[in-house]
């Protein structure tokens, strides 16, 4: 079996970035309805890389995905959204963005959909932390498939011992 790898010289390497991950997410939301599941389940989880990709386009404003960059850049650079002292009254306390997540960590959270969530900077949190539990999930899962016999990824599971999934 051969197997290629190609690359592609990017010009934006954030924007560039972001449009291959929304290119993913659609990927997995189609290949999602190929599964072996009930209609309604392959519907449901098609529909959460559908609200995930039309998250980090802010709703099609950005339609190259990199919406969470932007903000990012304007909050960095333009000190824009009032999250710098002195807070301004629409920035989300502290408390409000970790109570979304305070269960995370053992698993038992439910993100809502981030098209859903009103402040622009509740709705970057909610939805990088989907992105960055989407990832650690993935993760998971390929730790506990590691632990079955014949199983030939030391170095991968090495690193996932190593991370924050662990």
């Amino acid at each position: 079996m051969t197997q290629n790898l190609t690359f592609e010289k990017c010009s934006e390497s954030h924007k560039d970035l972001w449009k291959c991950y929304q290119a993913l997410m659609r990927d997995i939301s189609s290949e999602v309805l190929k599964a072996r599941a009930s209609e309604q389940r392959r519907q449901e989880v098609a529909q959460i890389f559908s609200e995930l990709t039309e998250a980090i386009t802010a709703r099609g404003r950005h339609p190259a995905g990199n919406w969470l960059s932007i903000v990012r850049n304007e909050v960095n650079y333009k000190s824009l959204h009032g999250v710098w002292f002195p807070f301004s009254k629409s920035v989300p306390s502290f408390g409000t963005l970790i109570g979304k997540v305070k269960d995370w960590r053992n698993c038992s959270i439910n993100l809502e959909n981030p098209n859903t969530v009103k402040g622009e900077i509740e709705r970057f949190f909610v939805t990088s932390f989907s992105i960055i539990d989407f990832g650690l999930s993935i993760a998971l899962d390929y730790k506990d498939l590691l632990k079955k016999e014949g199983r030939r990824s030391a170095d991968f599971s090495r690193l996932i011992k190593l991370s924050a999934a662990a």
